[in-house]
């Protein structure tokens, strides 16, 4: 069971709650994120204030950076909102915890997701590890009982998600014949500007959940166009799902091409055209990685000596944790390495 506090943290004189947070990564990983909500807005670390933060463990990220990485890089090629974050050394009752990521959630707020929090605007995710209690709604166009998790309004009325289902059907029945159609009336649907931005975050990292299974989101405002992101949960990304699915992590092949909407929406020349031309605009952001990793690599070179301490597996694998390393550089050059190679292959390759 996830546990529930409340507690002072030392030092700050916050109030706030704590509970666990995560699928995967809380049944099956020991070092556990959490979920944090302060009694007051409150700015942490030199990021905005607000009321609700994530505590990121990365136990499966090896380098501790992918996160952090890829919320960078969704900011710097532009993309509306992405997760600021920092990192931290957590103690947590005198016992010493490790390094982690603290976060914005994903959240409607005016320095978060910016959209109304009314009944016709809307931020969703696919999710199909949604918990019973949770709004969800299910598609049956292109997929059956595909689930839409409706982060907000929050408890909306029947006749609010009702809405929104009309209209992910309807986009998913122009989906159906999209083959053919112009840039222009897929334009009409989505903000293509910000579904190439977030479907290069997460080809480029190759993020298992990218398939549009989970931690896959979008914001609709009613009479307006669907637009994709945030983007999020990258711990297992950039080659990390190693020993779960060797083709997500090796740097060849695409990741979500084939995938759900993405399917459809590249079988139309003009779109993938347009995709493909976004990746020459946005590769110095992506090769501006190798220098991202370098500078997080000093910042954490000694906290990730101490969080290896703590958490003895550099030299272990298994399911979540990949390959084994001698040590912290090791597994950072081999980041680069795999960063170098994606880059590489998507250069040589078309859709």
């Amino acid at each position: 069971m996830r546990f529930y506090g409340e507690c002072l943290a030392d030092g700050l004189g916050i109030s706030l709650q704590i509970r666990g947070r995560g699928n995967s990564s809380w049944t099956e990983m020991p070092k556990h994120s959490f979920r944090l909500k302060l009694n007051k807005k409150q700015s942490l670390l030199g990021v905005p204030p607000d009321r609700d933060w994530a505590l990121i463990a990365n136990y499966a990220d090896k380098t501790l950076m992918k996160n952090y990485l890829s919320y960078r890089l969704a900011a710097d090629a532009g993309m509306e909102y992405s997760p600021k974050s920092e990192f931290l050394e957590l103690y947590m009752n005198g016992e010493y915890l490790g390094v982690y990521l603290l976060t914005e959630i994903i959240e409607v707020e005016k320095q978060r997701v910016n959209i109304p929090e009314t009944g016709d605007s809307y931020l969703v995710e696919f999710d199909a590890k949604y918990n019973e209690d949770e709004q969800v709604i299910f598609s049956n166009v292109l997929a059956e009982n595909k689930p839409f998790r409706v982060h907000s309004p929050k408890d909306a009325s029947a006749t609010s998600l009702n809405n929104l289902l009309s209209h992910i059907e309807k986009f998913e029945k122009f989906l159906q014949n999209v083959e053919n159609v112009t840039l222009e009336e897929i334009e009409e649907w989505i903000d293509v500007d910000a579904y190439a931005k977030h479907f290069w975050i997460q080809e480029f990292s190759k993020n298992p959940d990218a398939n549009f299974l989970t931690s896959v989101y979008f914001t609709w405002m009613e009479n307006d166009v669907i637009k994709m992101g945030p983007v999020w949960d990258f711990d297992v990304a950039y080659g990390g799902f190693y020993n779960y699915a060797k083709s997500v992590a090796q740097t060849d092949g695409w990741r979500t091409v084939d995938a759900y909407w993405n399917a459809r929406l590249f079988s139309n020349s003009n779109f993938s055209q347009k995709i493909a031309d976004y990746w020459k605009e946005l590769r110095p952001v992506f090769e501006n990685a190798l220098t991202i990793v370098d500078s997080l690599q000093n910042v954490l070179k000694l906290p990730a000596e101490n969080n290896f301490k703590r958490w003895n597996i550099l030299q272990k694998s298994d399911k979540w944790i990949s390959k084994g390393y001698a040590d912290y550089e090791e597994a950072v050059t081999d980041l680069k390495k795999w960063i170098g190679e994606r880059i590489e292959w998507i250069d040589s390759n078309k859709f």
